[in-house]
Formats: C-alpha cells, sequence, structure tokens
C-alpha cells in the first residue's frame, strides 16, 4: 500500500538487545528476539547526498518514533539532559464534536467542532508528564574510512532535537550485510530523491476523464432543457409561472388556436457524440497506463473457444502484474536474507 500511493515502503529489520533503541512497543516483540515490522516512510531517514535509488551508497539511514517522556527520563542507560529534556505533549489527533450546521446546505461539521483528544483530559492530566512524548531518532551510520580500515561496522546513535549531545551511542553489532531497512518501490526514479507512486504515472489521464466527464454531464443538462417562447399579447405572469413549474402544465390563451403565440423547442436531438467518442479513447489510454487492459486480455470473448489463443492473451497479460510480482519478490528475498543473517548471529534458544 505504501508502495502504491506513498511513493515507497519500508520493512525494518533489528533485534531488541542492549543497544540501539531496546524499547519496541509491541507486545509480541520481547527481549533479545528479532523482529520485523513495517514503519511510516515518512519516518524513515536516510542521507540526503544519496536518493532511494541509491540507497545503498548513503552514510547513515535512520528512523524516528514517539516515546513516553517519563519511560526516557527512567532509562538509566541513556545520557539525557534532565534540564532540557520536556518533551511535547501528545494526543494531537483531531477529533470532531457532533456540532453540525444545515442551514439549508449539505451537513457538515464546522470548526468549532473540531478539537483535540488532548483538549478532553482533566487539567491536571495535562500538566502532568504523563502525556508528554520525546521524538526519538536512530541513526545507523556507516563507518568512514579509518573506522574501516579498523575493521570497525558503524555505530547506532540515538539522538533527539531537545539535547545537543546523544542519549547513547553504541557499535553496530548486525553482522547482517547492510542497512537494516529494505524499501520497495514500483516506480523507481534514478535522479530523483523519491520514485513515484502508481498514481502520478496516469494521473493526468484521470484529470481529463474528469473534466470531460463534467462537460458530459453539462452537455446532457443543456440539450434536455425545453424552451418556450411566448407571445406578449394573451400572456400573463400566471401563464409564464405555470409554465416555470412544468409538469402536465396548462396554459390557457384567449382565442381558438395558440399559433404565433407559443412556440415549444428542444435540443435533445442536438447532444455531442463527440465528448462520448473522445471519452472511449481516454477511457482506452487510462486502462492501457494503468495496467488494467493488460489483465482484461487473459479474458475469453463471446464465442472463442480456442484454447491455443486464450493462453496467448493471458500470457500477454500477465506481463505488467508479473514485472510488480518480480519487484516484490526481490524484496521479500532481500528481507529474508537479512533476517535469517539476524537470526545467525542472535539464535533465539
Amino acid at each position: 500500500f505504501d508502495a502504491l500511493l506513498g511513493c515507497h515502503g519500508v520493512l525494518w529489520h533489528g533485534y531488541k538487545g542492549d543497544f540501539g533503541m531496546t524499547d519496541e512497543m509491541s507486545y509480541f516483540i520481547r527481549d533479545e528476539q528479532i523482529f520485523v515490522k513495517r514503519i511510516n516512510p515518512t519516518r524513515f531517514l536516510f542521507d540526503p547526498a544519496t536518493n532511494m535509488a541509491n540507497l545503498d551508497e548513503a552514510r547513515w539511514v535512520g528512523r524516528s518514533f514517539d516515546m513516553p517522556l517519563d519511560d526516557i527520563l527512567e532509562d538509566d542507560t541513556l545520557d539525557i539532559e534532565m534540564e532540557k529534556v520536556k518533551g511535547f505533549e501528545g494526543y494531537g489527533d483531531i477529533v470532531r464534536d457532533d456540532v453540525l450546521k444545515s442551514g439549508g446546505q449539505d451537513i457538515k461539521f464546522t470548526s468549532q467542532g473540531q478539537k483535540t483528544l488532548i483538549d478532553y483530559a482533566d487539567s491536571e492530566y495535562k500538566k502532568s508528564r504523563a502525556c508528554r512524548f520525546i521524538r526519538i531518532y536512530e541513526i545507523f551510520k556507516r563507518p568512514n574510512k579509518k573506522e574501516r580500515k579498523e575493521g570497525k561496522k558503524g555505530r547506532i546513535i540515538l539522538l533527539t532535537k531537545e539535547q545537543v549531545k546523544p542519549l547513547r551511542v553504541n557499535q553496530w553489532n548486525y553482522q547482517a550485510k547492510g542497512f537494516p531497512a529494505q524499501i520497495l518501490q514500483f516506480n523507481e526514479l534514478p535522479e530523483s530523491i523519491f520514485g513515484l507512486d502508481d498514481i502520478k504515472t496516469y494521473q493526468a489521464i484521470v484529470d481529463n476523464k474528469n473534466i470531460l466527464r463534467n462537460l458530459q454531464i453539462r452537455n446532457a443538462q443543456e440539450n434536455s432543457k425545453v424552451w418556450v417562447a411566448l407571445s406578449k399579447d394573451g400572456t400573463n405572469e400566471e401563464d409564464i409561472q405555470k409554465i416555470k413549474v412544468g409538469d402536465q402544465t396548462i396554459v390557457l390563451f384567449d382565442g381558438d388556436t395558440v399559433n404565433g403565440k407559443m412556440q415549444v423547442m428542444t435540443g435533445g436531438a442536438g447532444a455531442s457524440n463527440e465528448l462520448y467518442l473522445v471519452d472511449q479513447r481516454i477511457d482506452k489510454e487510462l486502462q492501457d497506463k494503468s495496467g488494467v487492459s493488460d489483465l482484461k486480455r487473459g479474458f475469453a470473448n463471446s464465442g472463442e473457444e480456442s484454447a491455443t489463443s486464450i493462453r496467448q492473451r493471458s500470457a500477454g497479460g500477465a506481463v505488467r502484474p508479473q514485472y510488480r510480482q518480480d519487484i516484490m519478490a526481490e524484496f521479500l528475498k532481500n528481507s529474508t536474507k537479512y533476517i535469517l543473517n539476524l537470526l545467525r548471529q542472535f539464535m533465539p534458544y
């Protein structure tokens, strides 16, 4: 999901031990065991001198996460400057009150009804440390040239913006080759920091399709109108109002005939067919870009009975889905290799 809609997905591998950030909060991540977890791509950090396409050349990668302030201050393995580390007020998620405003319009929530979760808490709790968190940055830094000559693997650094010196610095103990983060991305851009999400590859076509659909609706509305022309002689406001109402309206005129007094016209026959022809072309382009047309090739047409033709079309329809599967298979293979190397080092008995 992250790779399709958010450019890339990140899978983080680690060992819960006495180095790095050991306080993984999941109930299922226990001490002295390997863990693998998905992390938010916006919480994944890396050397700005590189990009996602050549992340193996980065000098460092890392992740950020929020920890309860009490847990950090009570950790005697961290070097904390108590007078500087205050944390931030957590529970800032926006929630909505049941305050509605209709006024003859669509029902919607008012801005006055939007509050944060912490706004509902008692004032004593707001002032306590229990609601405060601190943002931690866990950085895996590769060794420089001198450290590589000495056989060192690098360092794991814990940082926070609230103090200058690190919270803790450990040796990079992982014997597994590479960074602990495995990246999944389908649309890689070698000369850009990030790749493309799938929607951007056909976003312009979708926008054109929406514009054309609005034109079709407007065209249908305009051409479905009935135009009534009335003579000024013998027509009063009541007659005009009846015609505006519309449904089975009866209008009375003085005299024996309405010739020369009223004329009814409709533009229904003038609806443009070009809009619908262009819509079909755009729809085909959209299917080609998104890969839907490839999948459709695997379905048999009505009256087709040749198994050979079905197999040939099915093979052609699996090209782009197979390409995605190859990328995911490579991603999972690299992840499994990293897990196996961690297990060889930290064998759970």
